[in-house]
């Protein structure tokens, strides 16, 4: 179920990031006065010209290159096409409420098929290895680890794999 929020309490998050974001957005709607406030909820962005390499960056240039032979048995998450989130955003500040908040989001995928589904977009074999999620929650410490090392970044860490695990919408 997904619904347009109008209150966040960042105490009922998981994650640094969705903390800060629900207390900027609160403060925000609680103190906008005179000014025209309107708030958007993107899902996960993706998209071409992408320069910053997220998790999702590092996996999708892996599958392009034919370099990622698994997939995963558990997870989802939600994807907006970036080029979509442009429109409504220009759709939102020419006709939105004062005060109200709007979600843009594009498809629920799961992890395997977002992964099959790159691998036969880019031309590469699908993988045929899938691993569950007791692996991936004991490898992921370790690839923590490993990640802070080679000061690169990390396919996945153990907050992507609860955030993959929660609900996405």
């Amino acid at each position: 179920l997904m619904v347009e929020q109008t209150s966040f309490d960042p105490d009922e998050l998981d994650g640094t990031y969705a903390k800060t974001k629900a207390a900027a957005t609160q403060y925000l709607l609680d103190n906008h006065g005179d000014v025209e406030l309107v708030v958007l909820h993107p899902s996960a962005c993706i998209g071409p010209y992408d320069f910053k390499v997220s998790s999702v960056g590092s996996m999708v240039r892996m599958c392009m290159k034919g370099a990622f032979p698994i997939t995963m048995t558990f997870g989802a998450y939600n994807f907006v096409d970036v080029r979509d989130v442009a429109k409504g955003t220009y759709a939102a500040a020419k006709k939105g409420r004062n005060g109200e908040c709007y979600i843009l989001c594009g498809n629920y995928m799961s992890v395997d098929s977002f992964i099959r589904t790159l691998c036969r977009v880019t031309g590469h074999k699908e993988p045929k290895i899938k691993i569950g999620n007791g692996i991936v929650s004991i490898a992921a410490p370790i690839m923590e680890v490993y990640y802070n090392l080679t000061k690169t970044t990390p396919l996945f860490t153990r907050y992507s794999i609860r955030k993959l695990k929660a609900n996405c919408n």
